[in-house]
């Protein structure tokens, strides 16, 4: 063995990346006494045969096994790798690495350490970018495969591999087994390399990923029996209390977070978000609402789709995609339930929603923010503004405008638990209506039913503006405060405040308001809105308009205060102001039930025991199986 020559074995796809490789090399600083020599790997063979028949041809003891598309930059490289090797118990060095690897084997999905590649190959989505450090090294139980420097020849697995992309993974195991420590330089903000990463997966990868895990799961400590659920995140969707609710029942988030507006149909998306999706393996998809390229995605990857709809109605719940085998659709409204399945969803079920008492527990309540939330009444929320209905106004002639008027009078400041919307406009003024919005309802991306689509946008919209605003008026002789992002939304006597973040700020406001005004959607037919779960969440007082379900989970002056119409709501804000103790008995007694009957984690306990039990697991075994 040559203590004084170090070998570089580049396997080689691409004859100009082969060239510009080698041009970095030719640029290395070589200390005094040393030797290098290149050897290149051309062709598609495995790389465990591949690099074990270099390994062999060559008697120097240090050996970097490297991909073609990697470039040294640090031209004191050998020197660098050589004071680490001084270390003898040192067996490999690696650019990346991880100090634990994933339960799927896979090194990109914990957190890796190392220098700031130029180019990171990384999915766009992933949760774990690069961490540098200032230190010497880092010791890491594996490392990435686009370069790995040795300084002692053990043999690379072809006994057991003959192809697949994780030979990194199995040498790190290997080295590991024989007592070697794997380490990553520090690196600072200026990496050793630039790795442009031209090569495609091999399409066995999979077969090959399992066959890893089944050989080294002992090695690198791999949890099988965790469950691996992805936590999808859209636009305005992004609660971190999914993550907290999962972990706590004994799953394992991982969150991708996406700019996918959730009425998507596209089957471009479709392949970005099955190979995002995919490459995570999970047991289980979830999401906040439904979002039909994700159900398209896990229909085709076999897996189920947890989705936890807090809206009514949801568009996306009338498209095709609402009949896929994969879904698993919780819904807080059990007349929306029923409606799902009535367009054909296999598996869906009502769950009443919930919220993290936990981390509200722990809710810090400065100066400022009592300066800034402290007041009698507080709204929180849209004014429902809509500027279709100023449209319809201009342009519909006046039996078709006397039509929906008279509707939304008959729907205005009635809170009983009638349905006065969900097919009351006439095919006539439907149609009418359409011309307002031709070219959106002749797409054939909107799959929404037109009559339904007026009856939130015309109907509940413009009654919810009329109620809200005449709402606040009757009490702006208190100290009120609206927070909002509405347009229009200018009411006589009532401060009105800019919206406020919901993780940060909102428990603090519901916190320090004595009253919190809840006031539904006339199309939200049965279920209680999560502003309801909020409130009660950080000990706030509820004023909420009546819903069928309210009656079944709380108890009216006991949990909350429910009001049918305008006058009983001036009346119980009159009340409840007057009547501080009354007002703190049922501010702490809606707590107390949110905290113990409604709490996220038991939610999500719930939806993913039904999950599991209505065909769920058998999906999960299938694919878990080991090759």
């Amino acid at each position: 063995m040559n203590e004084h020559e170090i070998c570089f074995i580049m396997r080689s796809g691409k004859k100009d990346f082969e060239d510009e490789c080698i041009k970095y090399l030719s640029r290395l600083r070589v200390p005094d006494s040393f030797d290098i020599n290149l050897l290149v790997i051309h062709g598609d063979g495995s790389a465990y045969s591949d690099f074990n028949e270099a390994m062999k041809s060559s008697d120097a003891k240090y050996k970097v096994y490297m991909n073609d598309d990697v470039f040294i930059r640090n031209r004191e490289f050998i020197k660098d790798l050589l004071k680490i090797f001084d270390e003898q118990d040192i067996g490999m060095i690696g650019m990346l690495g991880v100090k634990e690897l994933d339960n799927d084997g896979v090194l990109e999905h914990t957190q890796r350490y190392g220098g700031k590649l130029r180019r990171d190959y990384a999915l766009n989505y992933c949760a774990n970018p690069i961490k540098s450090f200032d230190e010497k090294y880092t010791e890491v139980v594996a490392i990435d495969s686009f370069l790995m420097a040795t300084q002692y020849d053990i043999p690379w697995r072809e006994d057991l591999f003959d192809g697949g992309e994780f030979y990194n993974i199995s040498q790190s195991a290997e080295f590991r087994r024989k007592g070697y420590r794997i380490v990553v330089p520090g690196q600072g903000e200026k990496p050793w390399v630039i790795y442009e990463n031209h090569r495609n997966n091999c399409k066995d990868n999979e077969e090959y990923r399992k066959k890893i895990i089944s050989e080294y799961a002992k090695d690198f400590k791999l949890d099988l029996e965790s469950t691996r659920m992805i936590c999808m995140y859209t636009p305005g969707m992004k609660f971190d209390d999914i993550s907290w609710a999962f972990l706590k029942i004994g799953c394992a988030p991982q969150i991708i977070d996406t700019n996918l507006d959730m009425n998507t149909e596209s089957e471009i998306m479709d392949d970005v978000y099955e190979d995002i999706i995919g490459s995570y393996h999970p047991d289980a998809v979830f999401s906040y609402d439904f979002i039909p390229v994700f159900s398209d995605v896990c229909e085709r990857l076999k897996v189920p789709y947890i989705s936890w709809v807090f809206d009514a109605p949801q568009q996306a719940l009338s498209y095709p995609a609402v009949r896929n085998k994969c879904n698993y659709i919780f819904s807080f409204d059990r007349e929306q339930v029923k409606e799902v399945k009535e367009r054909g969803a296999s598996h869906v079920y009502h769950m009443p929603l919930g919220v993290n008492t936990e981390r509200l527990g722990g809710l810090v309540i400065s100066e400022g923010d009592e300066r800034k939330f402290s007041c009698d009444v507080s709204f929180i929320g849209n004014n429902y503004y809509d500027e279709l209905y100023d449209q319809a106004e201009e342009l519909m002639n006046e039996d078709v405008k006397e039509e929906y008027n008279a509707l939304i009078n008959d729907v205005y400041n009635k809170w009983d638990g009638i349905d006065r919307i969900s097919g009351k406009l006439s095919d006539r003024c439907v149609e009418q209506l359409k011309n307002l919005h031709r070219a959106s309802f002749e797409s054939a991306s909107f799959r929404m039913d037109a009559r339904e689509f007026f009856e939130i946008r015309l109907i509940a919209h413009r009654a919810a503006f009329l109620e809200r605003t005449e709402m606040l008026r009757r009490i702006a002789g208190y100290d009120v405060r609206f927070f909002t992002r509405s347009k229009n939304a200018e009411i006589p006597g009532i401060k009105i405040y800019p919206g406020i973040d919901y993780a940060s700020e909102l428990p603090k406001a519901y916190h320090l308001s004595r009253i919190n005004i809840n006031s539904a959607l006339h199309t939200i037919k049965s279920g209680i809105p999560l502003r309801v779960f909020d409130i009660m969440g950080v000990g706030g007082f509820v004023l909420t308009n009546y819903q069928p379900e309210i009656e079944e989970l709380f108890k009216d002056g006991v949990d909350l205060a429910v009001y049918h119409d305008l006058d009983e709501f001036e009346d119980k804000v009159r009340y409840y102001l007057e009547h501080e103790d009354e007002r703190m008995r049922v501010a702490i007694s809606g707590y107390k039930k949110a905290r113990q009957e409604y709490n996220l984690t038991d939610r999500f306990r719930d939806i993913w025991k039904l999950t599991q039990a209505d065909g769920g697991l058998e999906m999960i075994t299938k694919n878990r199986t080991i090759v």
